[in-house]
């Protein structure tokens, strides 16, 4: 799925879409654009790139160590507990 509005980076695009894939994929030393300066409303995309950045590198590890570290950390991020701010209060003056 492309979005709607916004930038497509090519390091999103499985390879396998590529017309050139050798000449196409983006070098390691390119700059990609700054995710957190994109607007709101890309914020899905934004998430779904870093999803894409992940998988990539986890397909391209050569090793099971690296994997099984990689998986090891996304798990410490899902680990984060949900905070429902609805009942954080708002703190009063003295």
């Amino acid at each position: 799925m492309l979005p709607k509005e916004g930038t497509v980076m090519l390091s999103i695009i499985p390879t396998r879409w590529l017309l050139f894939p050798d000449r196409d994929r983006p070098d390691s030393n390119s700059q990609e654009p700054d995710l957190a300066n994109l607007k709101s409303s890309d914020t899905l995309f934004s998430l779904k790139s870093r999803l894409y950045k992940i998988e990539s590198q986890y397909v391209g590890f050569s090793d099971k160590q690296q994997k099984s570290t990689l998986l090891e950390k996304l798990d410490e991020i899902l680990a984060v507990p949900a905070i429902d701010l609805s009942e954080v209060k708002m703190p009063e003056k003295l």
